[in-house]
């Protein structure tokens, strides 16, 4: 193997980390995203229902 194939493994090995990385940091991401639409969710459900009950109040 000469230097320019040992330096584009090197650089192909890198770039494969770095994708492993950043597919590593995507689920991350997705996981914390779910958390925060759950904690979005359960604030607008807590409105709606304060809402639903003044509407009865009204009737």
């Amino acid at each position: 193997m000469d230097s320019t194939a040992k330096g584009e493994l090197c650089t192909i090995d890198e770039i494969i980390l770095e994708n492993k990385n950043l597919l590593t940091q995507n689920r991350r991401l997705r996981l914390e995203n779910d958390e925060l639409n759950i904690d979005e969710m359960q604030r607008m459900r807590s409105r709606v229902t304060r809402l639903e009950k003044k509407i009865k109040l009204y009737k």
